[in-house]
């Protein structure tokens, strides 16, 4: 079954459960958001794994997770995320078998974070893990609807905002749900009202370049540029989301496994240097733009 809001996902939770869940989409906050609902639902499960699946991942680590439940007899919550939806054979049969027959006492979450492609819609082994299985599709949040969604999670956190400040929000943040999100817990910090000056002192911060000069900038700059951002604490999820903006519009289609990289890299679960990688990702945008 596929679901496309959160509160679809909340009230199946409440009236079915499942042992597979598959989350999928190009829009982080809502993947994240997705995933720790289902975590909380499920939080008699303690005994908890999480794994990334890149190129050369070695599936007998999920294979010896399930082996190993019936040495224990422990309930366990496993996080797999996908980045890229050309798994191996042996990865497309593991994951078959585990969705048409998944093992007692365990629950399995699925993530794939990118775009649903036709090819990963049509293949074998996306119909298998979505077959019977509760499927959640984070899509991009219309622009016009961000106005109240904004309000709703202000209001979740009892923050009184004005129109024009939801505004000037959605100018700086594009419509980039996780960016609005982070900037909402900072307007959370604050404890007042907040108007358009608040949202200036909080997401501006007098910053002497701006995300759109680092997208337009030229390769003598582009470091430089990208350098103050980092110092006057521009969130990295916010020039990621310009730059794949930039991608998908001069279809450079080739460069989004690296971007996906990098977002996972922003969230913690990989290893690496964000901003160094959004440096290399802006300077291969321009070298194939121009090949």
């Amino acid at each position: 079954m596929n679901l496309y809001s959160l509160e679809q996902l909340q009230t199946k939770l409440t009236n079915n459960l499942d042992a597979v869940y598959v989350l999928c989409g190009d829009e982080p906050w809502q993947l994240t958001t997705a995933s720790n609902v289902i975590t909380k639902h499920y939080a008699e499960f303690t005994n908890t794994a999480s794994m990334v699946v890149t190129p050369g991942f070695n599936w007998q680590q999920l294979l010896d997770l399930k082996n190993n439940l019936g040495l224990f007899t422990q309930k366990q919550l496993i996080k797999l995320t996908i980045t890229n939806d050309k798994l191996d054979k042996v990865g497309r049969d593991i994951l078959t078998q585990w969705a048409t027959s998944p093992p007692s006492a365990t629950i399995l979450i699925i993530t794939i974070t990118h775009y649903l492609s036709r090819a990963l819609q049509s293949s074998k082994w996306f119909a298998a893990i979505t077959n019977g299985h509760l499927t959640f599709i984070a899509k991009q949040l219309a622009i016009a609807k961000m106005p109240s969604w904004i309000k709703t999670q202000c209001n979740k956190l009892n923050i009184n905002i004005s129109h024009d400040a939801i505004t000037t929000l959605i100018k700086f943040t594009t419509g980039n749900l996780l960016a609005t999100s982070q900037t909402i817990s900072k307007l959370a910090m604050l404890q007042q009202d907040v108007d358009v000056a608040t949202i200036h002192e909080i997401v501006a911060d007098s910053a002497q370049f701006s995300i759109f000069d680092f997208i337009n900038s030229s390769p003598n700059n582009t470091s430089r540029i990208l350098t103050k951002l980092q110092a006057t604490k521009v969130e990295p999820t916010l020039v990621l989301w310009a730059i794949v903006q930039e991608i998908r519009k001069e279809k450079l289609f080739k460069l989004l496994p690296l971007a996906q990289r990098i977002d996972l890299i922003i969230k913690g679960v990989l290893p690496g240097d964000a901003w160094q990688n959004l440096l290399q990702l802006h300077l291969s945008r321009g070298k194939y733009a121009t090949a």
